[in-house]
């Protein structure tokens, strides 16, 4: 099917609301003699500390549902009556050397030279913000810092302006910010999310295609590829050093602006801001094939980009559209 655009219907703020060219009937349901409204929305809870942009539920092996909700800088598990728990985020000890050497100890704290962290002082003069890992140790890691201060607790958590997104890959759920290293947590047996693996990549779009997982917009090595599409081994979200023999790889286009989505299924599409490329296994040496199938036509928001059944829809830069 060609890419095609949606037609909206007549706005006609004037007339009946049930009458002649009603097209589309938001937040209602049918009923026997028209639709009803939805109920007022409630708050589910009020725990998080900071505004919650994504959520993923999953099941474990034993059936068990698992909630998972995330902000720019945590994600937490959601229980039945709306608790949450940090998954995500992690404490930690803080002490300072000199005027400008902060050392933090966490144990298991995941991180590696050159991440970025959000470190949240619970007391002390440092200020709260950003900083970058210069050294670590398994338990500890240091930063700089120019805020005097001596020591006491912190919290540490994701440096991300990038909202979370998950896919789920068997029982693992994956998600990325566009800050860490992709994190995993498995629905069996895991309690907090951590590093997929050290060759992971650092991405702003994530997906599975076939037997693959799929990322989009990557920043490799603190260059930004907003171009590059990248895959793991097949079968295995561990592993993504290049390899023809694990099928693991990635390709660059560049002719359609910067990537702006993904979705997958069997196929993958690559929603770019002036083109649409679709991506399709082809086995060793080549791994995946793509086909640009709308050239000067693509996506300009990420958010507007939504998937159903196996129909993608996203905002053009004149009107909504959607393609198989």
């Amino acid at each position: 099917m060609p890419t095609q655009r949606i037609a909206l219907g007549e706005w006609l703020p004037d007339q009946p609301g049930l009458t002649g060219a009603l097209t589309v009937a938001k937040n209602c349901y049918p009923v026997t003699a028209g639709y009803g409204a939805f109920p007022s929305e409630a708050n589910f809870s009020a725990a998080a500390a900071e505004d919650l942009t994504s959520i993923i539920s999953a099941k474990d092996q034993s059936g068990t549902t698992k909630l998972f909700a995330a902000g720019l800088k945590k994600i937490y598990t959601v229980d039945s009556v709306g608790a949450l728990t940090g998954v995500f985020s992690f404490t930690g000890t803080y002490a300072q050397s000199g005027t400008t050497t902060l050392t933090v100890t966490s144990i298991a704290h995941k991180l590696k030279t050159g991440d970025s962290v959000y470190l949240d002082f619970t007391s002390g003069a440092a200020a709260d913000g950003q900083f970058t890992v210069t050294k670590l140790t398994v338990d500890t890691f240091t930063v700089t810092t120019t805020s005097a201060t001596t020591s006491g607790n912190v919290t540490i958590s994701s440096s991300s302006t990038n909202r979370f997104r998950f896919t789920l890959f068997g029982n693992q759920i994956i998600g990325t910010n566009f800050a860490e290293r992709l994190q995993v947590y498995s629905a069996d047996g895991s309690s907090s999310f951590k590093n997929l693996s050290d060759s992971a990549p650092i991405a702003k779009f994530i997906t599975v295609v076939r037997d693959f997982v799929v990322c989009a917009h990557l920043d490799e090595s603190g260059t930004t590829r907003p171009y590059r599409v990248r895959w793991s081994a097949i079968n295995d979200e561990t592993d993504w050093v290049e390899n023809v023999n694990t099928q693991s790889d990635y390709q660059d286009i560049p002719d359609g602006g910067h990537i702006t989505g993904i979705r997958g299924g069997e196929f993958g599409i690559i929603l770019m801001e002036k083109s649409i490329s679709r991506m399709s296994y082809a086995g060793t040496p080549f791994i995946f094939q793509f086909d640009n199938i709308s050239r000067g036509k693509g996506c300009i928001a990420a958010g507007s980009v939504c998937q159903y059944q196996g129909l993608t829809f996203f905002l053009s830069d004149d009107g909504f559209y959607v393609c198989d």
